[in-house]
């Protein structure tokens, strides 16, 4: 997907130029794309390549180099930028910056929604469900039960908040995820990562539940992610959970050194032996 860094993506660019235009999706994309794929595009979901995107911007007259200048203009927000500190400082296993990142999210008194996915992510660095109440609780629950649009802030929230879930509700939840992205490749990056982990967690869950039977679709999805340097670590270790499942001692052991070396030590130390 064309983005750059702190800057909005695309799809939210040609969102923002058809409601100035004040046109519909249908049609702001014209015979380009179907509107169900091009709906996904603005919901940042989907990639759009070069040439729609140049047809759909002829198409309808708008100026190519201030389009790009305006994407170029239009920083994140600083709430937008505190969620992806968050993102990060999950990925580190790091509780001090996520206590940091919440201190400034209430200074600013941001959508509750942030503080609540900061929560979610404590418990599962900590293993523990104290941070969340049972109103809460519910409350993640019912939103994810009762959505069938899977969008960024929904991935992120179910993938942070597994540890609420029962595995025959995981089960159901990640099946309807790997069903509604089944073109994975043709997802934005972002979106891409966002199953993996969820497919990673879930393999965890098969472990601790002692249900291999339900491994392959984990398995299948992060095979199906592109050769892309951004998705080696994914790969490497839904290897591992293979060789633990297959009781492959040999290649466990290697892929824990090669983990090691690609600095995936934080993992390491929540993966099983």
């Amino acid at each position: 997907m064309i983005k750059m860094e702190n800057t909005i993506l695309v799809g939210s660019a040609l969102k923002n130029k058809r409601k100035e235009l004040g046109l519909s999706q249908k049609e702001m994309v014209g015979s380009v794309l179907s509107v169900s794929y091009y709906s996904k595009v603005e919901r940042n979901l989907f990639d759009i390549n070069v040439n729609d995107l140049m047809r759909i911007l002829t198409l309808h007259g708008i100026d190519v180099v201030r389009f790009f200048r305006e994407i170029k203009t239009n920083k994140l927000s600083e709430q937008e930028i505190l969620t992806k500190k968050l993102q990060q400082a999950f990925y580190e296993q790091n509780l001090d910056k996520i206590n940091h990142i919440v201190t400034r999210i209430e200074e600013l008194k941001y959508d509750d929604h942030l503080i609540l996915l900061a929560k979610l992510m404590k418990c599962s660095i900590q293993k523990n469900l104290k941070h969340i109440s049972s109103e809460e609780k519910r409350r993640i629950k019912s939103e994810i039960f009762n959505t069938d649009n899977w969008d960024t802030f929904l991935l992120q929230l179910f993938s942070t908040s597994m540890i609420i879930f029962s595995f025959e509700e995981l089960t159901v939840m990640v099946n309807s995820i790997f069903n509604h992205f089944k073109m994975i490749k043709d997802s934005d990056k972002y979106v891409q990562e966002l199953i993996a982990s969820i497919a990673i967690n879930y393999l965890q869950n098969c472990y601790d539940n002692n249900n291999p039977k339900n491994i392959d679709s984990a398995l299948k999805e992060i095979e199906l992610l592109p050769e892309d340097p951004l998705f080696i670590g994914y790969k490497e270790l839904a290897l591992y959970y293979k060789a633990v499942f297959a009781r492959d001692n040999l290649s466990k052991e290697t892929i824990r050194k090669i983990l090691s070396l690609s600095g995936y030590s934080n993992f390491l130390k929540l993966l099983p032996k």
